[in-house]
């Protein structure tokens, strides 16, 4: 089964956790990167659950950690890693070692020797990661998994990133080792979006979901970063990453705020667009050079649409800088909540082909821009 827009139902993660454990203070943004950030904000209740399950001997041999982007899955696929190779007492009931210990210096090097960490590849030609997880890197999991620790009767453990990128056949070469599953070795994936993994693999695995943090732990985080934003972009964003400061750090940074801004600013005018201002946004956003923030649009307008449609069917309640947005309480009043799906389909399909077949991106805005009139 689908939700209102395609993607797998799962069953939901519980509340947002408001404890935050700050033992120590984030100096900057590298520490909030997987491998180096010693905190963990706002998953405390299913920390506990993991200390449980090592102390009593019960860790599967498999965990699938799956919920929205930026929330803290990898920080906690490493945080559990470390916990395991140190073979540390419990303190008060959560994972963390100190940044001071050899094997914190170890997994940030990369250089533990049985610590397998699995991601997406730089593509050099592109100039990007590639799409999907290597299906060579796959197939080196099952002998090292079945390899003897370094440490007398320690673990080997290992993480695979964006799981839910690997290809049918990626996923097939997983499903040896977890029908048979080596002791004192675990797998832990980083999945997005769970319902993508075959099913073979979802009954294997025990699956754990992330809360999205709460406002305040996300604003506790963001505001630990180095990061330039003013008011008005920490409240344009906030509401928009739903728990996400991974997200919001990644909007800053690349740099897509001005553009959704200024999409938010000709939105007031809908339905009757002035044809100079988006002859304008169309040929400064869709020039060569601008893909971060045309894809950050496309992800943005969708996110409004989506906003739109369950307004409309259960009166979820807008958040304010988009009430107040006159425009856009045009168009929702306008519409049904069946023309804003459709709507919200054609756009995605229409800005996905100019990014997937390279088309020219700034007819493609001008088409968005009709879409929305129509």
């Amino acid at each position: 089964m689908v939700d209102l827009f395609g993607a797998p139902l799962v069953e939901p993660p519980p509340p947002a956790s408001q404890d935050i454990d700050m033992r120590v203070e984030p100096s900057g943004a590298e520490t909030l990167t997987p491998r180096t950030n010693p905190n963990l904000i706002g998953q405390t209740s299913l920390e506990k659950e993991l200390v449980e399950r090592i102390q009593n001997n019960k860790m599967p041999h498999a965990l699938i950690l799956h919920g929205s982007k930026g929330i803290g899955k990898a920080t906690l696929a490493f945080r559990l890693a470390r916990f395991l190779l140190r073979r540390a007492p419990a303190q008060d009931e959560t994972l963390f070692i100190s940044p001071e210990e050899p094997v914190f210096r170890q997994v940030i090097s990369g250089g533990h020797p049985d610590l397998l960490p699995v991601e997406r590849l730089f593509d050099d030609k592109k100039g990007r990661l590639k799409n999907a997880v290597d299906i060579e890197q796959i197939r080196k999991i099952a002998p090292f998994m079945r390899m003897t620790s370094n440490t007398t009767d320690g673990w080997r453990v290992v993480i695979v990133d964006d799981a839910d990128s690997m290809t049918v056949n990626a996923q097939n070469s997983l499903l040896k080792i977890l029908e048979e599953p080596p002791k004192k070795a675990i797998l832990i994936l980083i999945v997005h979006r769970i319902g993508l993994l075959i099913p073979t693999i979802r009954s294997r695995c025990q699956a754990l979901p992330l809360s999205a943090l709460t406002d305040q732990n996300c604003k506790k985080i963001i505001q630990s970063l180095a990061l330039e934003y003013t008011p008005t972009e920490e409240e344009l964003f906030l509401d928009y990453c739903q728990g996400s400061p991974g997200l919001f750090t990644h909007i800053i940074e690349e740099g897509g705020e001005d553009c959704i801004q200024e999409f938010l600013s000709l939105l007031t005018s809908y339905p009757n667009f002035d044809p100079k201002m988006t002859h304008s946004f169309s040929e400064q956003y869709g020039k060569m050079g601008q893909e971060k923030s045309f894809a950050l649009l496309h992800a943005y307008l969708l996110w409004l649409l989506q906003v739109s449609i369950k307004h409309k069917i259960t009166a979820h309640k807008l958040p304010f800088f988009i009430a107040d947005n006159t425009g856009y309480n045009t168009l929702c009043a306008q519409h049904s909540y069946r023309t804003l799906l459709e709507l919200h389909d054609s756009i995605d399909a229409l800005m996905k082909n100019a990014q997937h077949k390279a088309l020219d991106k700034r007819n493609t805005l001008l088409q968005m821009f009709f879409l929305l009139q129509t």
